[in-house]
């Protein structure tokens, strides 16, 4: 599992771009005690972490936002794990790219 996932995350609105490395494990290589219930930590975890106003709740069904994130023109569910999304949705550089659409 990696330590890090190298991570931007682009606005509406001109906002600048949030650059963040995601830590799916803690110093140890072991899941964050907050995510054993699931053993992975998701989309919707991150950008719940990142972004508390515009994602409220990690979980899709509960999430009353307008905002919807996109990783290669797809709106993605926020259950994906964030690992599987890097591993296999990550551009050249290795940063998972994602929007963040306003109004959907």
């Amino acid at each position: 599992m990696p330590r890090h996932i190298p991570l931007r995350i682009y606005l509406p609105e001109n906002c600048p771009v949030i650059q963040e490395p995601v830590t799916p494990v803690d110093e140890n290589g072991i899941l964050s005690s907050q995510f054993l219930l699931r053993n992975q930590l998701t989309l919707g975890d991150v950008l719940h972490q990142i972004l508390p106003d515009l994602f409220p709740s990690p979980v899709a069904s509960e999430n009353n936002s307008t905002a919807a994130p996109v990783i290669h023109g797809v709106i993605p569910q926020l259950e994906m794990p964030i690992v599987w999304a890097s591993q296999n949705l990550c551009y050249p550089d290795n940063f998972l790219h994602i929007v963040v659409l306003m109004g959907i």
